[in-house]
C-alpha cells in the first residue's frame, strides 16, 4: 500500500520499482492517509499488506494504537499480553547473541543459524522457550497484529529518521520487526539496509548493500555532543562510493564539489558509526543539529520523538534554541483533517486520539482553542509538563533538556 509522497526517492524505490521487480500489487488511496489516522488503519485492515513501508512517524502511530488497545484490557488480559510480548521480544534478542549481533541495549538480530543457539540451551529449557514463543505468537500476538490489519507474513520496512529504541523494542514484542535502512537521493536512495530473513539488528540502519562501499570519516571540526562522549566507536561523517552515486547537481558546481570528492566518494553529511559487525548507526545531519551557547550539540530528532511518544496528543514537536542556553520545543496537536477529501489542511478540531488523551487527563476538550484557553486552569499545563519531563529523562545533562514549550494554534505547513 502506498501512502508516502512519491517526491521522495525511497517511496519510489519501494512502492514502484520493488513492486514491479516482484510482480507485486500496489494499492493507492484517494485520501491522504497520513492526515486521516482512522482511515489509515482501515486501509491497512482492507489491504492486509505483505510489505509495509513507513517512516518513524508511521510506526509511532502503530505504537500508540497498540498502547491504547493495552489500556482497554482488564488486569489479567494485560498481564497475559505482557508475558507473551516479553517471550517474543526475548526470543528475538536471544537470536542476536548467537548470530554475531554484538553490543547490547536496543539491538537484536534475526536470521542466521539457530541450531547453534539451540545447542547451547539445555533440552528442557529449549522446549519451554519454544513452547512459550509458539503460544505467544499464535495467540495474543497474532490477534493484535491482525486487529491492525497485519498478518504473520507482513514484512516491515522503514527509511528516514531513526526510530526510537522504545518503539522498536515495544513493537518487537508483537512480532513486528522493523527493518530500517538509510540512503539519500544522491545515491539512489539506498546505502545500507536490514534484510528480512538474512540479517537485521534493531537500532541500526543495516549493512552496506552489494556493490557499494561505505566509510566513516572523522574530521577536525567534528561537533562535540552527548553522542560523541564516552563512546567506543569512531564517529564521523558517512561517505559512500559506487555506481549508484549521482554525477552532481545540475548547474550547481559549487554545491557538487562540497559533497562529491574528486575520487568519487559522496559525503552524505550524516554523522554516525560502523559497529564491529559493520552495521551502520546514523545520528543525524549536521545542519539539523541545535548548537547551544556553550558549544554543546543537541540532536533534535531523538528528543522530538520522545516528546511524541510521551504525549500522544502531539502531532509535531520542533526543537529550537540555536545559540541559546537551553532548548525549547514548539508543539502542534493532533487534529482532524478538513471534511473536504481533496483538502490537505487540518481543521481546529482535535483528533479522536488527542481527545481521548485529554479525557484521560480529566479534560473535556474538543478544539485547539479549547486547549489554549485551559492551559492555565485546572492543571492542564502540569499534565503536559509531566510528559515533557518524562521525555527529558533520555538525557543526562540538564542543558540538553527541554526548558520551555509552546503549543501553536495552527499546524506547520510545508512548501509544495
Amino acid at each position: 500500500m502506498s501512502f508516502l509522497p512519491h517526491a521522495g526517492v525511497a517511496s519510489q524505490t519501494i512502492d514502484i520499482y520493488y513492486s514491479m521487480s516482484i510482480a507485486g500489487t500496489l494499492c493507492f488511496f484517494d485520501l491522504d492517509l497520513l492526515n486521516h489516522p482512522t482511515a489509515f488503519f482501515e486501509a491497512i485492515e482492507e489491504v492486509q499488506p505483505t510489505v509495509f513501508f513507513g517512516n518513524a512517524v508511521v510506526y509511532e502511530r502503530v505504537y500508540h494504537r497498540l498502547k491504547e488497545n493495552r489500556k482497554a484490557m482488564s488486569g489479567f488480559q494485560r498481564l497475559f499480553l505482557d508475558w507473551t510480548s516479553s517471550a517474543i521480544r526475548s526470543r528475538h534478542f536471544e537470536k542476536k547473541k548467537y548470530n554475531g549481533g554484538g553490543g547490547g541495549g536496543a539491538t537484536g538480530a534475526e536470521g542466521g543459524d539457530e541450531s547453534q543457539a539451540n545447542k547451547l540451551l539445555a533440552s528442557p529449557a529449549k522446549k519451554v522457550a519454544q513452547w512459550q514463543t509458539s503460544v505467544a505468537r499464535n495467540t495474543v500476538c497474532k490477534k493484535y497484529k491482525e486487529s491492525l490489519g497485519f498478518t504473520s507474513r507482513t514484512v516491515f520496512l522503514s527509511r528516514g529518521d531513526p526510530i526510537s529504541d522504545e518503539v522498536l523494542k515495544f513493537l518487537s514484542g508483537f512480532d513486528i520487526l522493523v527493518h530500517e535502512s538509510f540512503g539519500q537521493s544522491e545515491n539512489c536512495g539506498l546505502l545500507t539496509a536490514n534484510i528480512p530473513k538474512r540479517y537485521s539488528k534493531l537500532g541500526t540502519t543495516g549493512k552496506t548493500m552489494p556493490g557499494i562501499k561505505t566509510k566513516v570519516v572523522s574530521t577536525e571540526n567534528m561537533p562535540k555532543g552527548y553522542f560523541t562522549e564516552g563512546t567506543e566507536y569512531d564517529i564521523g561523517e558517512v561517505s559512500c562510493y559506487g555506481r549508484n552515486v549521482f554525477m552532481g547537481y545540475l548547474n550547481r558546481e559549487t554545491e557538487t564539489r562540497e559533497v562529491l570528492g574528486e575520487d568519487g566518494w559522496l559525503n552524505l553529511g550524516h554523522f554516525g558509526y560502523l559497529d564491529p559487525d559493520d552495521y551502520l548507526v546514523v545520528h543525524g545531519k549536521r545542519e539539523n543539529f541545535v548548537t547551544l551557547r556553550n558549544g554543546e550539540i543537541v540532536i533534535p530528532a531523538k528528543l522530538e520523538q520522545q516528546v511524541r511518544l510521551e504525549l500522544p496528543c502531539v502531532r509535531h514537536a520542533v526543537l529550537v534554541g540555536d545559540g541559546q542556553d537551553y532548548v525549547a520545543v514548539l508543539l502542534t496537536l493532533q487534529t482532524m483533517a478538513e471534511d473536504d477529501e481533496n483538502s490537505r489542511s487540518q481543521s481546529p478540531r482535535l483528533s479522536e486520539d488527542a481527545g481521548k488523551w485529554f479525557k484521560n487527563a480529566r479534560f473535556e476538550l474538543r478544539t485547539v482553542d479549547d486547549v489554549l484557553d485551559h492551559l492555565n486552569h485546572g492543571g492542564l499545563r502540569h499534565a503536559i509538563q509531566a510528559g515533557i519531563d518524562r521525555a527529558n529523562q533520555c538525557f543526562i545533562k540538564t542543558s540538553h533538556m527541554i526548558g520551555d514549550w509552546r503549543i501553536l494554534p495552527n499546524q506547520f505547513t510545508y512548501p509544495v
